[in-house]
């Protein structure tokens, strides 16, 4: 094993630690022994589908901080420029894109919200942000207009000649 290390910090649901570390010194012990085969139990943990109820709170929990956000990206907090774009950028990344160094300007609070709706927008893939509120399609271009990101199109390499 290489002494290189890097720091990991990891946020488990409460109730699920000792499942977490028994997984983690299933990985260390892989590492040690060379094993070629990732742990299973760490495949099933990241690569498997979410179960119903997972995917029930992971819904719920993505759709508050949604509310939220989009909240803060309508008003005039000090964050607000940088949760529009995330959510312009969620929306149409292609579009609208967002650095995501600005995350480093967010507290705490916030960071967690937009991760909660990364997550719950990765993981099920369901619909659109959007499209979870009525007149969604509506609001997002409000907020778009209102923070001026008609300029923030990604830029693309002209075509190649010849």
């Amino acid at each position: 094993m290489s002494n290189k290390h890097t720091v990991v910090m990891v946020h488990v649901p409460t109730g699920s630690e000792e499942a977490f570390f028994k997984v983690y010194e299933e990985f260390v012990n892989a590492l040690r022994t060379k094993s070629e085969k990732p742990p299973r139990k760490l495949m099933e943990m990241y690569f498997s589908p979410p179960s119903d109820e997972d995917r029930y709170q992971l819904e719920q929990r993505g759709v508050e901080s949604l509310k939220i956000l989009l909240r803060i990206a309508q008003g005039e907090a000090r964050h607000a420029r940088y949760i529009a774009r995330f959510l312009a950028g969620l929306y149409n990344g292609d579009l609208f894109s967002f650095n995501l160094n600005d995350l480093r300007w967010l507290d705490e609070s916030l960071y967690a919200h937009v991760i909660a709706v990364l997550h719950m927008d990765c993981r099920l893939r369901k619909q659109d942000v959007p499209h979870y509120f009525d007149n969604g399609e509506v609001l997002w271009a409000t907020m778009i207009a209102r923070w001026g990101f008609k300029d923030m199109v990604t830029h693309r390499s002209p075509p190649r000649k010849g």
